[in-house]
């Protein structure tokens, strides 16, 4: 939409107050005019009070129509309820719309008009024809005061919060996506508006300048004992938890157990002033901590301030980029060194030089966590600028803080804000790999997200995929091919489960405002289809694939061709065509404008005497039904989508499900001589058939253990099968080669492990077989199911020879899909014992072992797993396990998978086996990690995890399985005690304690009260502990109990942790998820709903249970029943009526209470008011003599007159209606002058305070 206008230039000027949470400033915005007939102008702004506002230095007049206030909705008169949330929906809808329109509108004051340019000065280029018609341009002046935002920008500690002022911040969010600087700053939003950009950020200049008491905010008196009084606590790190925890240690060592002082020697208050004097220093020091601006931009200048105790920064951006990727981060941050580990001072091609100002900015307390966790960005830098050409911007600053949401960032120009979830210590070893490709998507984005913009909504997924496809390149160039190859594979199977029912990635069908958990399926199909698409490229043409386009893109940028910066997928589609010279339209119609994979179904046989190989694949689809299934985590969001229609893929509304996937596809087999061939056949119809010749004499390779000895091959350390292949090396008996999996070979070996070989019948069938084993889709390049009926011996050589990681895996995966056989344990057991293998297929391994754990097999797949852990991590002959010694991270990957496959071990009831659950107890029990480097903290949370799980999986009750569960409950307890005191990383013990104790309370074997969460939910806790303990009181029964339902939504509005309110409502909508999928699992009702088992006796109440169970499964049917379960809930219904109209809550929780009211209840048109009425009664005061009082009760209802004339006041008639009616005597000399009679009174003057007794009078009286 064109508002008549485009911004040329923004400059802003910020007093950022971080006691009081408010943002005052100014903003000058140069615009240029389009229209030579404009008189207003619309800017988006929100949250802000505008003061005034100044068009060329007049003022002008304004209007905005701001709905943050809510004020038609909170007003006291009207008595609508949640019912009319469609109403409130449309009052906020500016919010809800895909193009702002504009809430801030500004006329044209007099004395100012649009004119052209005067162009007559002009003697350089710029004095061209095209400047002829450009209108001069405007400076439009904002005044502005934002208080306490809860949109756009967060505010982290502030007066009366009890965080200390040394680690009080506030930074911008970026979230909704298009819509958020306008919640703090008048401009035009969105993505697509692109000027310069120049800031001036006033802030204090250290942390002692914050104001208020310096020694009663920053030392409070901390009582340790008193745990209401733990001051200085919340939004502190663990690291700072820790220290004072220690302290209070020192201080309960310095009592007697009665409370009172010990004995001290002579030097104790000479101890006591050198402890007070280094608290004191440390105080000074804390103070004196400077308050940093991270902003966009590399130049940074202070300039000079009135207030001496206050600092202006500037920094300016001359590369255009939206309102969107502009940011700013205050607050007392220090610099991480980081490490250069580039060989050279400047790249080859001449683009980023080492010296490249890349700084990143953390906490005081996370600075040593921020330079482990960013130790790679250089290299990063290096390896992207020498791929894509020179950096976008003139330098790049990471900064992390508090209280931002779950493993979420926002990128913006030459800046990114990261969460400090991602920062993490060199002992800990799981969150390496995710904070380092989080990490490395924050850079590429500032190439292809911020530098580069989508040119529409539909091209977002462009954008987006290409960020995360050059993250990938670098982390393969990090790990190795091995860890690229494996991740997308992973990646392709998480594609194939949720691309069921979904919309096509061109035509996504965006719920506004856009949110980064919107874009999830984006994220996560994106760059599997620019993967396959760079494998199709790449195999067509031998070409460079998208390792040409992705820099010509980029080139683009920067020589203007791409207009505006903006990349379109029909733009992209061409460019790919130009590079790859061939035909693409099928594969973007397929993978990109429509939606679904395929599955292939391969059958093959060989012709011995036609010497050919024939094979047959039949495509057919995922998904026929087109329902989605319901997913607890999203399941408000696909009822809403399916509803609107938008996620059937259907011609209207979403697109059209692709009927056949067409293009090439390469069949590597491997022949008899282990050589392999590969032919690349291509994909037209439904079903093809293909003859593919054989190339090699009928030979076979020797692969079993007697085999082996008979050719006096040497097996147990040879390397992989390529390397010691002999080429055309003939013999009569066959080739031997060297395998992956020749382990646990002798005659020994084979008994103690219990392993099986191959019998008789499958060793002469692998003599008879033409070729060893065969691959479709090779070399990876499509994104689909595959099914090959190839005998299962086939599958074991894949996965013994071929040194594809993906090879390997795919066969582990056959053997865990298969009907459950010895000879299967035992190939799962040599691959997860052989450390030659990958990690990733070890763990596969591990897995796939639980599914040979029956009684087909007398669980052998059980033994195998205990051999296998007591091998690998117990004492020799012995279940007790050793020291943990994480230092070889693929050894600890597969130590917690074979935990983890202990506790998914069930016999023929369902339920884990007593000596299972009784071995991860004692491992949970005996874990000892002192002499480990490595953190436990992980493998503890794990541990607790699986213990729940092993427990919850039986559906009995009785008494061994009570007791079991009590030992469980104390190891569990014990756990999180020292947690308590040595704090986890990031409290994930204590997180899982939480969510396990939950779990064994639905299960009915652990007695909970919602009083014993409450303390959990405290501010002195971590946010993930909080909300962890908000959760485990909403399933436990908290819905039903008004009082806990009140806090929940009270703390979601008023807690100081924007992480806390925002997370309250994530998982309040996820809880329904749960609701509506699996009824109420609570304690009074679990009872009823065994786990979706019903006892069918035949009863009417049977039936309608089976009606509901199978209702459940669908997404129509699953909303339905949760209507019908909340539809009297009147106490929810007033707590989310109250709180939409909040002011408390910002745009994003608004938004999701929206769409709960959209699925919960039915729309009513009505707009109830309540108006103010007199009250039917009133009281009036006779004044008696001295201080007494007469109180009288009058009527405010006016009475309809009847006349009548009285001869006399003691009329008898009179009397009697007075005792029954409420009678008005006006005087007929004096209309004026009225009197009242009341039952039991006389008549008075009214409303004189002087009473007058009446004797005689002619009067016209009124009554009822």
């Amino acid at each position: 939409m064109s508002r008549g206008f485009n911004v040329a230039h923004q400059k802003v000027s910020l007093d950022v107050d971080l006691g009081e949470k408010v943002l005052r400033g100014s903003t000058e915005i140069t615009i240029v005019p389009s229209d030579l007939s404009i008189r207003q102008f619309r800017f988006d702004c929100r949250q802000a009070q505008i003061k005034s506002v100044l068009v060329n230095g007049k003022k002008a007049t304004f209007t905005h129509h701001d709905a943050s206030g809510y004020e038609a909705f909170s007003d006291s008169r009207t008595v609508s309820d949640v019912h009319q949330h469609h109403l409130y929906r449309k009052y906020i809808d500016h919010a809800h719309k895909e193009v702002l329109e504009g809430e801030l509108e500004v006329n044209l004051p007099r004395g100012v008009k649009v004119s052209y340019q005067d162009t007559s000065r002009e003697t350089g280029p710029a004095a061209d024809e095209e400047a002829v018609g450009v209108y001069a341009p405007l400076i439009v002046t904002i005044s502005f005061v934002v208080r306490d935002p809860k949109t756009g920008v967060t505010f982290v500690g502030g007066h009366g919060s009890r965080l200390k002022k040394s680690f009080w911040h506030a930074y911008t969010t970026h979230a909704p996506i298009g819509a958020a600087t306008s919640h703090w700053l008048p401009c035009v939003d969105g993505l697509w508006s692109r000027c310069t950009w120049q800031f001036e950020v006033t802030v204090p200049r250290t942390v002692g300048s914050l104001g208020g008491a310096r020694v009663e905010e920053e030392e409070p008196d901390v009582d340790m004992e008193d745990a209401d009084d733990d001051e200085g606590l919340e939004g502190a790190t663990p690291r700072v938890k820790e220290e004072l925890a220690d302290e209070h240690v020192v201080k309960k060592e310095l009592t007697t157990e009665t409370g009172s002082p010990k004995q001290t020697v002579d030097d104790d208050d000479e101890d006591e002033e050198m402890e007070q004097d280094d608290k004191e220093e440390e105080l000074d020091l804390e103070m004196e901590i400077e308050i940093e601006v991270v902003g966009n931009g590399a130049v940074v200048e202070e300039l000079s301030h009135a207030d001496a105790s206050k600092k202006t920064i500037a920094y300016s951006l001359w590369n255009p980029v939206s309102a969107q990727h502009i940011g700013f981060a205050v607050g007392p941050f220090v610099e991480a060194p980081l490490p250069d580990f580039r060989d050279t001072d400047e790249d080859e091609d001449g683009g980023t030089p080492a010296g490249f100002p890349i700084k990143v900015f953390a906490l005081p307390d996370q600075v040593s966590d921020a330079s482990n966790t960013c130790v790679f960005l250089h290299k990063a830098i290096e390896f992207l600028t020498n791929e894509y050409g020179s950096f976008p911007f003139d330098a790049m600053s990471v900064v992390f803080v508090s209280e931002y949401g779950k493993a979420q960032m926002g990128a913006s120009g030459g800046l990114c804000v990261a969460s400090d979830d991602f920062l993490y210590p060199p002992d800990v070893v799981d969150p390496l790999l995710s904070s380092t490709e989080a990490l490395t998507v924050a850079l590429t984005t500032q190439w292809c997200g911020v530098n580069i913009v989508p040119r529409t909504w539909n091209d977002t997924w462009l954008t987006q995929g290409l960020a995360i496809y050059m993250a990938a390149l670098f982390m393969k160039r990090l790990m190795g091919n091995n860890e690229y190859r494996y991740r997308f594979k992973r990646l392709a199977e998480m594609i194939c489960e949720e691309d069921v029912g979904r919309p096509p990635l061109a035509k996504p069908h965006f719920r506004f405002p856009l949110f980064p958990k919107d874009l999830s399926f984006i994220n996560l199909k994106a760059p599997g289809v620019l993967f396959i698409l760079d494998r199709r490229m790449t195999k067509i043409d031998k070409t460079f694939g998208l390792s040409r386009v992705i820099p010509r893109i980029f080139l683009q940028s920067l020589s203007g061709d791409l207009v505006n910066n903006a990349l379109g997928t029909n733009h992209f589609y061409k460019l790919c065509e130009r590079v790859s010279h061939c035909k693409l339209d099928e594969f973007f119609d397929q993978w990109v404008y429509s939606s679904g994979v395929p599955v292939l179904q391969v059958t093959q046989r060989f012709n011995k005497k036609r010497m050919f190989i024939e094979m047959g694949i039949r495509q057919t689809q995922t998904d026929k039904s087109g329902e989605k299934k319901p997913v607890e985590d999203t399941f408000i969001g696909d009822v809403i989508r399916s509803e609107e229609g938008v996620d059937h893929g259907d011609e209207e509304e979403g697109g059209p499900k692709t009927p056949l996937f067409t293009g090439p596809i390469t069949i590597r087999i491997h022949e008899a001589d282990g050589t392999p061939y590969e032919h690349v056949v291509d994909i037209k119809h439904i079903f093809t058939k293909l003859d593919i010749q054989y190339n090699t004499k009928y030979k076979r390779l020797k692969r079993n253990k007697k085999e082996v000895e008979a050719a006096a091959t040497v097996t147990a350390t040879a390397a992989p099968p390529a390397a010691s292949a002999s080429n055309n090396e003939e013999d009569e008996v066959g080739v031997v080669i060297s395998c992956l999996g020749d382990v646990l070979q002798t005659d020994a070996e084979l008994e103690e492990w219990e392993l099986s070989e191959w019998g008789k019948d499958e060793e002469m069938r692998m003599s008879n077989e033409a070729f060893e084993w065969l691959r479709i889709d090779a070399d990876f390049e499509w994104i689909c199911k595959i099914h090959v009926n190839q005998p299962d011996y086939m599958y074991a050589s894949q996965l013994q020879q071929d040194r594809d990681v993906v090879a390997q895996y795919e066969s582990v995966q056959f053997f865990a899909e298969s009907r459950p056989s010895k000879v299967y344990s035992t190939i799962l057991l040599r691959t997860l014992i052989d450390r030659r293998y990958y990690y990733g297929v070890r763990v596969a391994a591990a897995l796939g072992l639980v599914k040979m754990a029956v009684s087909e097999t007398s669980y052998i797949g059980q033994t195998h797993l205990l051999k296998a852990f007591q091998n690998l991590f117990c004492f020799p002959n012995s279940s007790i396990p050793r020291s943990n010694d994480f230092s070889d991270f693929p050894t600890y990957f597969v130590q917690k998978a074979i935990t983890r496959a202990f506790s998914q071990i069930r016999n023929g009831d369902g339920e884990c086996p007593a000596e299972i659950r009784t071995l991860i107890l004692d491992i949970l029990a005996y874990n000892e990690n002192s002499t480990n480097s490595m953190s436990d903290s992980f493998y503890l949370s794990d541990l607790i995890t699986f213990l729940a799980d092993v427990l919850c999986s039986s559906d009995s009750n009785d008494e061994s399985t009570r007791e079991f569960a009590a030992r469980a409950v104390n190891e569990i307890d014990r756990c999180g005690r020292l947690d308590t005191w040595i704090p986890s990383y990031q409290n994930v013990v204590t997180v899982a304690a939480l969510e396990a104790k939950k779990r064994l309370f639905l299960k009915g074997l652990f007695s909970a009260k919602l009083q014993d969460l409450i303390q959990f939910t405290r501010s002195v806790n971590s946010s993930e502990v909080r909300l962890a303990a908000f959760e485990a009181m909403l399933h436990i029964g908290g819905l039903r109990n008004h009082y806990i339902m009140h806090y929940v939504f009270a703390s979601a509005a008023l807690d100081d942790s924007a992480r806390v309110r925002n997370g309250i409502i994530d998982l309040f909508t996820r809880y329904l998820g749960t609701l509506a999928i699996k009824g109420d699992m609570s304690a009074d009702n679990h009872a009823d709903d065994n786990d979706g088992m019903i006892v069918d006796d035949g009863t009417q109440a049977a039936m309608e249970a089976r009606k509901v169970q199978m209702a459940r499964t669908s997404l129509t049917g699953a909303a339905d029943i949760l209507r019908d379960m909340l539809r009297q809930d009147t106490s929810l219904q007033t707590e989310l009526w109250d709180s939409l109209r909040s002011p408390y809550h910002g745009l994003e929780a608004k938004s999701q209470l929206l769409d709960v009211c959209q699925v919960l209840f039915v729309p009513v048109d009505a707009f109830k008011v309540k108006l103010s009425t007199p009250s039917l009664i009133k009281l009036g005061v006779d004044y008696s003599s001295g201080s007494s009082l007469a109180l009288r009760v009058e009527s405010n209802i006016p009475a309809p007159e009847k006349t009548a004339v009285l001869p006399a006041i003691k009329s008898k008639r009179l009397k009697e209606q007075a005792q029954r009616s409420e009678i008005v005597v006006v005087s007929k000399n004096n209309p004026k002058v009225k009197y009242s009679v009341r039952p039991g009174f006389r008549i008075t003057t009214n409303p004189g305070p002087k009473k007058k007794e009446v004797k005689r009078l002619s009067v016209k009286l009124s009554f009822k």
